[in-house]
């Protein structure tokens, strides 16, 4: 069926044909009621009458139609015309990865920056049980911006559940591929797809490799005269060397393509999540700035290579690099540098720490709903849930004989003077240590605790015995927002800790255990999160947000300085936030890894809270910080910033103005007063009063009214993430909008409401965070 230009098909009105392929005629059109082009794709007439041919473009609009990603081609519609279906898609402008890889092969730089987005593409697929089976350059798409978008899910396959174990959120793709069918393309399919067997979600890795290989050689993996030679190269046959193809592909990259390329699948990166996360950590980008970051020494003669990283996820990364950089030498060999991610958890894993014999790593993760604490061994298996009690606790700290982990609970309510507890590390009943009391540290020959204490609107840092007796004060201060990690040298002559003095404005300072004078170390002025000691007690390693511009959610990188504030160095780059570091006996780094990325979305406000956010719509698709919606009173056009100030909300008719009063505690919290002045009123009235615990200190409070004057819209945290609320202007009572259930959710401090009322937009982000190793960043 060839449609020519002007011609209807249903709402749509055809404007060119872009071409034809295996699955149909594709054409540029317009829909006239949004006023934008799509394209569609009409199943020729001819083929109309093959059960299979339509069977599989029925798979790949309802496969592709339940997904929502940026680097995936979205779908808007389907329908049939004259007994022929089509599918309406979003139009690409750019060229296909074939048409690129025509000229040759892709810098690496490029190859990755493209292999991250289809590998996220990917990931998102299979996290809702969705296969490709048929990805290859013609199926990958280059748009005129950069962004990568995978195509055609015309042989995507529902991931089969296993037996009783179906659920409502599986799709029932009709046509699912048995064993004994072969589908795919000649030269890109898995060992398994070639042999006809069941495949899974690896058998798409293996192809990702196949095309990342001739994105960087620009040749093919497997060649060969014909169909069958490429399948049995497939079956029996390893690629040409890409170090030796010439085109200086790094080393990292070549042992990703063959990890990928696998012939068993269990050999093979086992999700997509990991492939993205290791390319990621192995672009030129990322080599670049290991060249930097691998200058930092430990001080040890003997020290062996390596550095872990705790995170959202728990990362350590690892590396031989020998030697002081100290920012002169021009380049290091970064190929040692090693990344290797512990956890990878749903929600969050934070406060990484190392067990002195180097063995285990114990991390609080809130997977189960509340923040417990988990161990993990290096050696390898799952982690270990070591608390269950439901309440959350905080900064694990090691014995110095490794046998059990000391941790903090703050109270539920009120401020954070809580209580330390010493547990098993293999489980078993706690032992109260010490209460009211935040913040600990154990010294390092295992005799000593310090931690903060508020004693008379003052507070104290003590040092006592393990047992918590004979208590000692060694500094005092009058109360000043925050203080907190404690944190003794390796030879126990000092404690480090945060101080922040303002608006989680954070810096470094030192102060003799047997006290003594103050000093501060670091003079960053902006949020940190954790620090660490190296062994030998010549550098700090610490995270902090320095250089950012964002004022809420920065990105926390590493840095290491001496204990004197000397020789800054930065450790860490990309977009990928680093936290909550610990360094062991050989450099080794744990942190945890946080990936944060926020849309627009457009919520209504009428329904219950669960369906408010399923009928919700997604504005914008960007990595990053999008933030501050704020729609035009057409309705026609959005703005919005990476960041806005705080202000008061006027109420349409001018009548009133409300505003937040926040309220310092003695302990340096802040709880929230919504309040309103109308001017017939005389002095403001107090609407509600929100916990501090509901608004994160980088997020604030700041209401927006609505169009009718009757609410206004908050961000507030429920625990597990932000969700949106309304304060009713007349009596304060609060409203739940939006439920994401246990998805671990961020909203940016402002949002919009429509002209009409029934619509709110907010900048929504979704945060995940593993425990992550590297190692080979500092090294003597």
């Amino acid at each position: 069926m060839s449609l020519a230009a002007g011609t209807k098909l249903g709402p749509y009105e055809i404007v060119a044909s872009l071409g034809a392929g295996g699955m149909g005629e594709v054409y540029r059109a317009r829909d006239p009621r949004l006023g934008r082009d799509v394209a569609i794709k009409i199943l020729p007439a001819d083929f109309c009458k093959d059960p299979d041919r339509l069977r599989r473009f029925e798979q790949e609009a309802r496969a592709a139609g339940a997904l929502n990603h940026p680097n995936i081609l979205a779908v808007y519609d389907i329908g049939t015309t004259d007994g022929a279906p089509y599918l309406v898609t979003e139009l690409l402008e750019g060229v296909s990865l074939r048409e690129r890889l025509n000229s040759g092969a892709m810098p690496s730089r490029k190859a990755v920056e493209c292999a991250v987005q289809v590998a996220h593409g990917l990931s998102a697929a299979h996290d809702k049980g969705i296969l490709h089976r048929d990805l290859k350059p013609d199926n990958i798409f280059i748009c005129r911006d950069g962004r990568a978008k995978i195509l055609d899910f015309g042989l995507a396959k529902l991931l089969t559940p296993e037996a009783g174990e179906a659920t409502a959120t599986h799709l029932d793709l009709l046509g699912q591929t048995s064993e004994g069918v072969v589908l795919g393309t000649a030269g890109y399919m898995s060992p398994e797809q070639v042999r006809g067997e069941k495949a899974d979600a690896r058998s798409d890795i293996f192809s990702f490799g196949i095309v990342l290989y001739e994105m960087l050689s620009g040749q093919r993996a497997f060649a060969g005269r014909s169909a069958a030679d490429r399948a049995s190269a497939i079956l029996n046959a390893d690629p040409p060397d890409l170090l030796s193809s010439g085109r200086n592909v790094p080393v990292a990259l070549d042992r990703i393509v063959r990890h990928c390329l696998e012939k068993a699948t269990e050999e093979r990166f086992q999700s997509a999540r990991d492939l993205a996360f290791h390319l990621e950590t192995a672009s030129p980008d990322s080599e670049a700035s290991a060249a930097m970051r691998a200058s930092i020494g430990n001080g040890k003669k003997n020290g062996m290579p390596a550095v872990v990283l705790g995170m959202a996820c728990l990362v350590i990364i690892a590396a031989a690099l020998g030697g002081w950089w100290y920012g002169r030498r021009p380049q290091a060999d970064h190929r040692d540098v090693t990344f290797l991610r512990l956890t990878d958890f749903a929600g969050l894993e934070e406060s990484p720490a190392f067990s002195p014999d180097g063995k285990s790593v114990a991390f609080v993760s809130d997977s189960t709903g509340s923040r417990q604490i988990w161990i993990r061994l290096l050696a390898g298996g799952p982690p270990l849930q070591i608390t269950h009690d439901g309440e959350d606790h905080l900064e694990p700290r090691w014995s110095q004989d490794s046998a059990s982990i000391l941790y903090f609970t703050p109270p539920p309510e009120g401020n954070a003077q809580g209580t330390l507890w010493e547990l098993p590390a293999l489980g078993g009943s706690p032992r109260r240590l010490a209460s009211s009391m935040s913040g600990s540290g154990v010294s390092h020959d295992g005799k000593r605790l310090t931690f903060f204490r508020l004693n008379d609107k003052q507070m104290e840092l003590v040092v006592s015995n393990r047992d918590a007796s004979d208590a000692r004060v060694i500094m005092k201060t009058a109360v000043s927002f925050s203080f907190r990690q404690p944190r003794w040298s390796p030879d126990d002559s000092k404690i480090a800790y945060v101080h922040s003095s303002d608006n989680w404005a954070d810096d470094i300072y030192i102060v003799p255990s047997a006290g003594g004078p103050v000093r501060q170390v670091t003079a960053d002025n902006i949020s940190m999160s954790g620090f660490a000691w190296l062994a030998d007690g010549s550098r700090l390693v610490y995270s902090s947000a320095r250089g950012s511009t964002v004022l809420y959610l920065p990105t926390m990188h590493l840095w290491t300085i001496s204990p004197e504030g000397k020789d800054l160095q930065q450790l860490t780059f990309g977009d990928s936030g680093d936290e909550n570091p610990d360094v062991d006996q050989d450099g080794r780094i744990v942190v945890s890894r946080r990936r944060m990325q926020f849309d627009i979305w457009k919520f209504p406000v009428d329904a219950t809270p669960a369906e408010n956010v399923r009928k919700a719509l997604q504005i914008t698709h960007q990595t990053g910080q999008v933030q501050t919606p704020t729609l035009s009173l057409d309705n026609r056009e959005m703005a919005y910033l990476s960041d806005n100030a705080r202000g008061p909300a006027l109420a349409p008719d001018d009548s009133a103005l409300y505003y937040v009063v926040p309220l310092e505690n003695l302990n340096g919290l802040l709880d929230y007063e919504l309040r309103v002045a109308r001017p017939e009123d005389g002095p403001s009235k107090l609407l509600t009063r929100i916990s501090g615990k509901r608004v994160p200190i980088w997020q604030g409070l700041q209401p927006v009214i609505s169009t009718d004057g009757k609410w206004l819209a908050i961000p507030l945290d429920d625990g597990q993430g932000t969700n949106l609320w309304v304060a009713s202007t007349s009596d304060g009572k609060l409203r739940r909008i939006t439920d994401f259930g246990r998805k671990r959710t961020f909203i940016a401090r402002r949002v919009s409401w429509s002209s009409d009322g029934k619509w709110i937009f907010a900048a929504v982000g979704e945060g995940d965070s593993d425990i992550v190793q590297m190692e080979g960043l500092l090294k003597h």
